[in-house]
């Protein structure tokens, strides 16, 4: 009953006591219809977002967790104050020797474990009181809770305001693109000259645009990438491969450095820029867009001009949304229109843009450090 890693000035061995023991467990009393848009309180539902109420249930330090649904096990919070709670939300307040703050990290980080557990033996889909009443807890004294919690608390600090500079860059950026998009910004070549107007376009005037194979196909552990959506922000974390072979027979046409892929089922309009020639197979739900030869385009113009608002709003105009899931054809895709300045000015805002999404990327790294450091020291601080 000792952790891995402990600060110095603390020694001996942590006790094990029940929730039931060091806290009263109780569930909400609210509905979802109690949500109010901008209301005063925080109303905790069976969701990570938190929603608004005009109502309070509780006024106290809490700690929070959802008893069903997709978030069981995973979704927490903390807080200290007035809130709202639905009904199908436990509450765990009145702490009795524990630090309510000690009580949410460890409660946090080790709960799921429980839930899977139980759920594999019992086939729960639901959280019981006992689940929760039941669970034992390690204790170190008081003043090492604090220590912990007070440290754990810095490092989430450090995360949220992480999150927060990612945010503003890419407010930023959604302003900027908007205006250099609708053409309220124009740039000028280098010697302030300004450049010719844009010219009106359909995407299928200057590219060709495919989709992938329709068939689901037989997965081997090595060989060429298959990607789908969900590969649509790194196509190389892809774990999915197929023979060489089936590649050939399926794919005379595949994505190429430069190519634009663009999900075109379920997510609709999220882009990205294939940066290798190596052979990638993709499936129907990506759109693949091949700019003509023939034709005066820069492909990161065109992966930032996908991205902005008014071109993503033609896009769910043509979506076919009755459609399970949503998808949009590739015909009504090459028919949305595009705006293009000349290849100066398409490269001048290319790598303007270009510049916001290196260094939001940037900071993602280091939220993503940020996360690992966290879940690290979880797993060290804890017995």
């Amino acid at each position: 009953m000792v952790p891995k890693l402990r600060f110095k000035e603390f020694c001996g061995e942590w006790e094990e006591k029940k929730v039931e023991n060091l806290c009263k467990i109780h569930t909400g009393k609210s509905n979802t219809q109690d949500k109010v848009e901008d209301g005063i309180y925080p109303f905790f539902v069976r969701s990570p977002i938190i929603e608004r109420s005009n109502k309070y249930l509780y006024d106290c330090e809490a700690v929070l967790t959802v008893g069903d649904g997709v978030g069981t096990g995973k979704v927490y919070h903390y807080i200290n104050g007035k809130f709202d709670c639905h009904q199908r939300v436990y509450v765990m307040r009145n702490f009795k020797d524990i630090n309510g703050k000690y009580f949410y990290y460890y409660f946090s980080n080790n709960f799921y474990k429980r839930v899977q557990k139980m759920s594999a033996r019992n086939s729960v889909d639901s959280v019981r009181m006992d689940m929760i009443s039941k669970m034992n807890i390690a204790l170190p004294s008081l003043s090492e809770q604090t220590k912990i919690a007070d440290f754990l608390s810095t490092v989430d600090d450090k995360i949220k305001n992480q999150q927060d500079k990612i945010t503003h860059l890419e407010n930023i950026k959604k302003g900027f693109m908007q205006k250099i998009f609708s053409r309220k910004i124009r740039f000028k070549d280098d010697g302030g000259e300004e450049f010719p107007e844009w010219e009106e376009k359909k995407l299928g005037d200057i590219a060709n645009i495919y989709d992938g194979t329709h068939q689901t196909p037989n997965y081997v552990s090595s060989g060429i990438p298959f990607v789908s959506v969900e590969n649509i922000k790194d196509l190389y974390k892809t774990k999915k491969y197929i023979e060489l072979e089936a590649f050939k027979r399926e794919f005379k046409i595949y994505p190429q450095k430069n190519d634009i892929l663009m999900t075109r089922i379920g997510d609709i309009g999220t882009p990205c820029i294939v940066k290798k020639n190596d052979k990638i197979a993709y499936y129907v739900s990506l759109a693949l867009i091949k700019i003509n030869k023939n034709n005066k385009v820069i492909s990161n113009f065109l992966l930032q001009y996908i991205k902005n608002s008014e071109f993503q709003r033609e896009l769910w105009k043509r979506t076919l949304h009755i459609a399970f899931p949503k998808k949009i054809n590739k015909s009504e895709i090459s028919k949305c229109l595009i705006y293009l300045p000349c290849l100066k000015e398409q490269q001048k805002i290319a790598d303007f843009l270009s510049s916001f999404d290196e260094k939001i990327s940037t900071e993602k790294e280091i939220l993503e450090h940020l996360k690992r450091l966290k879940k690290g020291l979880l797993q060290q601080m804890f017995v």
